[in-house]
Formats: structure tokens, sequence, C-alpha cells
């Protein structure tokens, strides 16, 4: 955890799961594990090369804020992305 937030790795579903609401119920249990701490804020990191999932991670109201890479890699390799919790975002995901 850093100062202000819960970080979670890179959570994934398998594709044959893809559609069932997994990956809102992974995204939403990280964040009501954040609320419950009293953090503002969900960290979330994913793999550059999977766009589908910024792609999730957006609409769920994450946003990058940083990239990272891996030892002897010469480029990026994850993105860690963003969700803000505050006192308003509960209503915010009920209208999504």
């Amino acid at each position: 955890m850093s100062a202000g937030r819960l970080c979670r790795g890179r959570p994934a579903v398998a594709v044959s799961e893809c559609g069932t609401g997994l990956a809102r119920a992974l995204i939403e249990t990280a964040s009501g594990e954040a609320r419950r701490q009293g953090l503002p804020t969900l960290c979330l990191q994913m793999r550059v090369e999977l766009p589908d999932n910024h792609a999730t991670f957006a609409r769920f109201g994450s946003g990058n804020v940083g990239a990272s890479v891996h030892p002897a890699c010469d480029r990026p390799t994850f993105y860690t992305s963003e969700r803000q919790l505050g006192p308003d975002a509960a209503q915010q995901e009920e209208e999504r």
C-alpha cells in the first residue's frame, strides 16, 4: 500500500470469463477494501500489451498515471492506473 491508496497488482480474468462481470467484481471488491480502509484511491497495474484491459479499467473510472519497466527490458512493460474513490464515486458507479 502506498500513502493514501490501496495498490493491487494486475487483476486478470480468463478469456472464457470475459463479459460475465468478473472484472467488475474484482475491481469493485478492491475498491470496497480501499474504502473500508479509508483510502481515497485504488491503484491497479496492467500490462502494456493488453489494450482491452486498458479500456476495461477506463470504463470503471481508472486513469493511467505512469508506466514502469521490468528489469532487463528497454521499454515500459506495465502501466499504473488509479481510480479515485471520493464520496461521490459510489453514486457514479451505480450509474454505469
